[in-house]
């Protein structure tokens, strides 16, 4: 802007008697332009046989390496075979509670905390780093103690009918005393050899709480 208004008040005053300068030459203006690669272009030819030389390298290092379609689904059955199912879930328990209960029996990669469309409990499922972490879940325990609540613990390794066998033998237990817990029903639940325990806040009976003892025979 500075330059336009000094050249239109030179205009103004100068008339016929002021000299313009001579103009430099416009080529002085601008850089010269960079030299010219002069480097001849590889042939075709050339590097066809660069690429020939490259893919007949022997890479034995890589002999058994193979690729793989991507299987979501495969990898989710694979991660099945350490991972467990955690349900019964109180909301008042938090997913640290549930980490610190269950990674004494190996170490965990995830632990992730969910709930169903208008659950009351929730459900969650913990993946260990090795299978033999759930191998005590498949052969003895059915499930665990956590603030006198009884998490229901399912290996997700198991095939269908091994989960609904979990299921079929169940005991009924009705009339109990009001607020009762899990934990207060731990002594007969050893007495008697059964391996988990749950009283129900889905089935409301007047006459009182109810409980669900599941049994492996």
């Amino acid at each position: 802007m500075e330059e336009d208004y000094v050249a239109d008040s030179a205009a103004d005053a100068g008339g016929s008697n002021t000299t313009t300068p001579p103009q430099q030459n416009n080529a002085d203006n601008f850089s010269s332009p960079p030299p010219k690669d002069t480097a001849a272009p590889s042939a075709p030819g050339s590097v066809a046989s660069e690429c020939d030389a490259c893919f007949s390298l022997r890479h034995d290092d890589l002999a058994d390496f193979r690729f793989f379609l991507h299987d979501p689904q495969q990898l989710q059955t694979d991660e099945d075979l350490h991972a467990i199912q955690v349900t019964d879930i109180p909301f008042f328990i938090k997913k640290n509670d549930v980490t610190a209960l269950f990674k004494k029996y190996g170490n965990i990669q995830s632990c992730c905390l969910h709930t169903h469309t208008n659950a009351k409990v929730q459900q969650a499922r913990i993946v260990y780093d090795d299978a033999s972490s759930i191998q005590h879940f498949i052969d003895k325990q059915w499930a665990i103690y956590c603030y006198s609540t009884c998490l229901h613990i399912m290996p997700c390794s198991l095939t269908l009918d091994q989960k609904k066998s979990r299921r079929e033998f169940v005991a009924v237990l009705s009339q109990l005393p009001p607020n009762i817990i899990d934990v207060h029903l731990a002594p007969l639940v050893r007495e008697i050899g059964a391996m988990a325990v749950n009283i129900s806040i889905l089935i409301n009976l007047k006459d009182g709480p109810t409980s669900l003892l599941n049994h492996n025979k």
